[in-house]
Protein backbone atom coordinates (compact mmCIF):
# COMPACT_ATOMS: atom_id res chain seq x y z
CA UNK A 1 0.00 0.00 0.00
CA UNK A 2 1.61 3.16 -1.35
CA UNK A 3 1.81 6.21 1.76
CA UNK A 4 0.56 9.61 1.94
CA UNK A 5 2.48 11.70 4.49
CA UNK A 6 4.58 11.11 7.13
CA UNK A 7 3.39 9.93 10.63
CA UNK A 8 4.40 12.91 13.42
CA UNK A 9 5.44 12.89 15.59
CA UNK A 10 8.76 11.05 13.44
CA UNK A 11 9.57 7.69 14.37
CA UNK A 12 11.37 4.81 12.28
CA UNK A 13 9.65 2.16 11.65
CA UNK A 14 11.05 -2.06 11.05
CA UNK A 15 12.34 -1.35 8.19
CA UNK A 16 14.59 1.39 9.15
CA UNK A 17 12.09 4.26 7.31
CA UNK A 18 10.12 6.85 9.06
CA UNK A 19 6.43 5.40 10.00
CA UNK A 20 3.69 6.79 7.36
CA UNK A 21 0.20 7.40 7.44
CA UNK A 22 -1.69 5.36 4.78
CA UNK A 23 -5.32 6.88 4.68
CA UNK A 24 -7.27 9.60 3.98
CA UNK A 25 -8.71 10.06 7.15
CA UNK A 26 -5.57 9.35 9.46
CA UNK A 27 -3.88 12.26 7.13
CA UNK A 28 -6.82 14.42 8.03
CA UNK A 29 -6.87 13.93 11.70
CA UNK A 30 -3.02 14.52 11.75
CA UNK A 31 -3.46 17.64 9.88
CA UNK A 32 -6.17 18.56 11.88
CA UNK A 33 -4.25 18.04 15.47
CA UNK A 34 -1.68 20.61 13.59
CA UNK A 35 -3.93 22.95 13.12
CA UNK A 36 -5.43 23.27 16.54
CA UNK A 37 -1.91 22.93 18.44
CA UNK A 38 -0.18 25.68 16.06
CA UNK A 39 0.65 28.96 17.63
CA UNK A 40 -0.10 32.11 15.03
CA UNK A 41 3.15 32.74 13.32
CA UNK A 42 4.96 29.95 13.80
CA UNK A 43 4.59 29.02 10.19
CA UNK A 44 6.50 31.62 8.46
CA UNK A 45 4.79 31.39 4.98
CA UNK A 46 0.89 31.73 6.49
CA UNK A 47 0.98 33.59 9.72
CA UNK A 48 -2.62 33.57 10.86
CA UNK A 49 -2.29 29.77 10.66
CA UNK A 50 -2.41 27.93 13.90
CA UNK A 51 -5.49 28.22 16.36
CA UNK A 52 -3.00 28.94 19.56
CA UNK A 53 -4.11 26.77 22.25
CA UNK A 54 -1.03 28.16 24.90
CA UNK A 55 -2.45 31.41 24.34
CA UNK A 56 -5.43 30.64 26.05
CA UNK A 57 -3.56 28.60 29.21
CA UNK A 58 -1.95 31.66 30.23
CA UNK A 59 -5.20 33.24 30.68
CA UNK A 60 -7.51 33.87 33.16
CA UNK A 61 -10.22 31.47 33.39
CA UNK A 62 -13.31 33.09 32.81
CA UNK A 63 -16.80 31.87 31.12
CA UNK A 64 -15.97 32.93 28.10
CA UNK A 65 -13.00 30.89 27.93
CA UNK A 66 -14.42 27.81 26.18
CA UNK A 67 -16.32 29.86 23.24
CA UNK A 68 -13.33 31.59 22.08
CA UNK A 69 -11.57 28.27 22.06
CA UNK A 70 -14.46 26.81 19.72
CA UNK A 71 -14.50 29.75 17.55
CA UNK A 72 -11.19 29.69 16.72
CA UNK A 73 -11.01 26.18 16.10
CA UNK A 74 -14.23 26.70 14.01
CA UNK A 75 -13.04 29.87 12.31
CA UNK A 76 -9.36 27.71 11.15
CA UNK A 77 -11.15 24.55 10.31
CA UNK A 78 -13.50 26.62 7.87
CA UNK A 79 -10.26 28.50 6.36
CA UNK A 80 -7.88 26.13 6.04
CA UNK A 81 -9.37 22.26 6.07
CA UNK A 82 -13.14 23.15 4.60
CA UNK A 83 -13.34 19.11 3.93
CA UNK A 84 -13.71 18.98 7.60
CA UNK A 85 -16.90 19.22 9.64
CA UNK A 86 -16.75 19.91 13.37
CA UNK A 87 -19.63 18.43 15.08
CA UNK A 88 -19.20 19.22 19.01
CA UNK A 89 -16.37 20.82 21.09
CA UNK A 90 -16.38 19.59 25.05
CA UNK A 91 -14.20 20.52 27.67
CA UNK A 92 -13.25 19.15 30.72
CA UNK A 93 -14.26 22.10 32.99
CA UNK A 94 -12.84 20.91 36.24
CA UNK A 95 -9.48 20.28 34.41
CA UNK A 96 -9.81 24.30 32.97
CA UNK A 97 -10.53 24.75 36.50
CA UNK A 98 -7.07 23.58 37.47
CA UNK A 99 -5.34 25.17 34.40
CA UNK A 100 -5.49 22.03 32.35
CA UNK A 101 -7.34 22.07 28.83
CA UNK A 102 -8.66 18.83 27.79
CA UNK A 103 -11.17 18.98 24.94
CA UNK A 104 -12.86 16.29 22.47
CA UNK A 105 -13.78 17.63 18.72
CA UNK A 106 -16.31 15.16 17.27
CA UNK A 107 -15.49 16.02 13.69
CA UNK A 108 -16.99 13.94 10.08
CA UNK A 109 -15.49 14.39 6.70
CA UNK A 110 -18.30 13.99 4.67
CA UNK A 111 -16.89 13.22 1.34
CA UNK A 112 -15.44 10.19 3.29
CA UNK A 113 -17.96 9.26 4.87
CA UNK A 114 -16.03 9.11 7.87
CA UNK A 115 -16.42 10.29 11.71
CA UNK A 116 -13.70 10.32 14.30
CA UNK A 117 -13.23 12.50 17.64
CA UNK A 118 -10.05 14.05 18.30
CA UNK A 119 -8.75 14.49 22.09
CA UNK A 120 -6.77 17.46 23.35
CA UNK A 121 -4.42 17.57 26.52
CA UNK A 122 -2.06 20.35 27.38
Amino acid sequence: MSSIAVKLPLMYDSDGGYQMLRTLASTAHQNLKMLILTEPGERIMIPEYGVGLKRYLFENSHSGIESDISSKIHEQVRRYMPYIKIRHIAFDQQEIDRGILQMRINYSIPKLNFNSQLDIST
